[in-house]
């Protein structure tokens, strides 16, 4: 170092230049504090001597014992405080965690509940993994005959990341090696096979055991009958999980947890999107605290807490810039090409669609916010109804209603069967698909109750499509076969459209040579079939149909496909279905739907404007500003009998 200082004066050096917290003085600085003006002084010399090895000391100390010395962002006290292991109040008067925090009034009334599941969301190099890893070790040396569980998705992974991790916030007087028959201690590690036995057992006898997802889909492990966390129930994490857990594992854990109030985490990074366990955690999650990311496009604003849609569970999110030792210059440079989306994703951890989902451009979000979903009071007043039916062999038909507006935007207002409305003589049917794992491939969600055949016939699927339609026949003394919807409904179809290979397959009337198409038109219920065309053809056509201008306001800056809130299975679907599954995927029903009414020619606005059963005029500028108009009395009728 070139300064202009005598040569008997000793210069202490910093050790570990680029240590993120404490980082080095610059040669300018130090020649600034020991030459000041330009001239040598000792009184300088002495206090940089002094500061450099009061750093020097904290810094050694960090890195020999991260445990106790190491430093932590202010958002790892917030988990803490969803954990239990400091109360609000704590948490309130800690003036090292940002005063918009503490001051959050919805914020630490949430923090006052309890949880029993913890997901991490965060970016590339975030620190969830170091969360995680460091806390258990806390429970491990903390509670006496804890027991804990630590899961990655296969050994490798496990040993590479988990058992590392922990092994570097363990005391260092312990080494690689310890065994004290007084205390139950026994350690036994190396770098390249991590813990022995994928063991470590604390003083006091608490046990972390390193788990892998591959284990248990073998069945190679067993998580039946353990308790995990204190015996002595003090705040704990029982399990802590690492991206990709199944989500059998997770609902086996929970029994696990409940014995001793303990608490189960999952680290995850949705590169790639959401997982099972994910996709069902932020599920209609509401934010409690957000956060303002000035360092990605609009918009900005964006969850750091939130309330999942699951009682007892949050979510929290791990900002890539609130750990200090991420690199986070270093990552922007690295992703400073890709797209918007992307960023979010690998600096704060946002997801935005369903591992592998094929509509990335869907949002699960109310029109008023310039997305896709809308009441069922707004459907516009103007605009052309159909009708569409994807029947199946075993399981029920899959049927939605849709307006197409002077727009050609394509409203859909219904579906069959939907959750929330009660069918005569079954009840109120569960979802189509769920999540789950289905053999073969991992996505797409596994077949729901709604799904499951009710033994409907040809007649009892056209009463169906008669009662939410509203015929005038309904109430007539003819026979079923005879309800035709021209002698009038409440709802005016312009045409109703069958998937073309059903509708050209043998009828369910063994022994005659017809089609279900000539079937269904044999009981004056008129189908036209599908047009042809290849799946990816319709999905192409579904994500432009979705795409929007941010912030529209216009009818042609905005979404070309709306779906209403009531429609769960659709929605669902869009969320979920990857294709993988083929014909067998439990979501590909709802998703043939949309794709007929996108790529069939024939469902357009047709003139004259046929006024349908719900009436509202939209949301202002958004909706087309179509004006509200009074319904009819039927068609208020039916609105509330449907709503019983």
């Amino acid at each position: 170092m070139e300064l202009e200082i005598p040569e008997h004066a000793r210069i202490v050096l910093p050790v570990e230049e680029d240590y993120p917290i404490l980082p080095a003085p610059t040669k300018e600085q130090i020649r600034a504090m020991i030459c000041p003006g330009g001239a040598f002084s000792e009184e300088g010399l002495a206090r940089h001597n002094r500061l450099m090895q009061e750093r020097n000391a904290a810094v050694e100390r960090a890195i020999r014992n991260p445990y106790l010395y190491g430093w932590e962002p202010p958002l790892w006290k917030l988990v803490d405080a969803l954990v239990g292991f400091i109360t609000v109040d704590q948490f309130r008067a800690d003036l090292s965690i940002p005063e918009r925090w503490r001051k959050c009034a919805r914020l630490l009334e949430f923090l006052a509940q309890k949880f029993i599941f913890i997901l991490l969301m965060g970016g590339n190099r975030s620190g969830k993994t170091e969360y995680i890893c460091k806390r258990q070790v806390r429970c491990g040396l903390t509670y006496p005959k804890a027991d804990l569980w630590t899961f990655h998705e296969n050994i490798d992974m496990s040993v590479d990341w988990h058992q590392r991790v922990v092994k570097r916030y363990l005391p260092p007087e312990w080494g690689s090696s310890m065994k004290d028959t007084k205390t139950g201690a026994y350690i036994s590690y190396t770098v390249k096979n991590g813990f022995s036995d994928n063991r470590l057992v604390y003083p006091g006898e608490a046990i972390q055991t390193f788990k892998t997802y591959e284990q248990f889909e073998a069945k190679e492990t067993s998580v039946e009958g353990s308790e995990l966390g204190d015996p002595r129930k003090r705040p704990c994490i029982g399990y802590a999980a690492d991206e990709n857990m199944p989500l059998a594992l997770k609902t086996t854990l929970k029994g696990r947890l409940a014995t001793r109030d303990a608490v189960g985490i999952q680290a995850y990074t949705p590169i790639k999107g959401t997982d099972e366990v994910v996709g069902q955690t932020i599920e209609g999650a509401t934010d409690i605290l957000t956060i303002y990311a000035d360092d990605v496009p609009a918009p900005k604003e964006g969850p750091l807490v939130q309330a999942s849609g699951q009682e007892g569970e949050a979510v929290v999110y791990f900002p890539s810039r609130f750990n200090a030792f991420g690199n986070y210059k270093g990552l922007r440079e690295q992703w400073k090409s890709a797209t918007d989306r992307e960023q979010k994703v690998r600096y704060y951890g946002w997801p935005f669609r369903q591992k592998m989902a094929r509509f990335p451009r869907y949002v699960d979000k109310p029109l008023e916010q310039g997305a896709h979903l809308f009441a069922l009071d707004g459907l516009p007043v103007e605009g052309t109804h159909y009708m569409i039916v994807d029947p199946a062999g075993s399981k029920n038909w899959f049927m939605g209603w849709v307006l197409v507006d002077p727009w050609d935007r394509r409203w859909v207002w219904r579906e069959w069967p939907c959750k929330r409305y009660h069918i005569p003589g079954i009840g109120f049917p569960g979802p189509w698909a769920e999540l789950g794992k289905e053999k073969g491939h991992d996505h797409g969600g596994v077949p729901g109750e709604g799904a499951k055949g009710f033994g409907f016939g040809l007649l009892d699927y056209k009463n169906e499509i008669a009662r939410i339609e509203g015929w005038d026949d309904l109430k007539s003394s003819k026979r079923i076969e005879e309800w035709k919807d021209t002698n009038g409904a409440a709802v005016h179809i312009r045409g109703r459209t069958m998937d073309s290979r059903f509708a050209n397959a043998p009828s369910y009337t063994s022994g005659e040579n017809t089609t279900l198409l000539e079937t269904a038109g044999d009981v004056n219920l008129f189908f036209e079939p599908t047009p042809g065309g290849q799946i990816d053809e319709g999905v192409d056509l579904i994500n432009d149909a979705l795409s929007f201008e941010e912030g529209w306001q216009k009818p042609e800056d905005g979404p070309k496909l709306f779906i209403c809130e009531e429609c769960e299975n659709i929605r669902f679907a869009l969320k979920t279905w990857t294709g993988e599954g083929g014909n067998k995927e439990a979501t590909k029903d709802p998703i043939d739907i949309l794709r007929y009414i996108l790529t069939d020619p024939g469902i357009c606005y047709r003139e004259p404007v046929s006024r349908g059963r719900y009436r509202g005029g939209g949301y202002g500028s958004r909706a087309g500003g179509a004006g509200r108009s009074a319904a009819t009395t039927k068609a208020e009728k039916l609105k509330r009998k449907g709503r019983k």
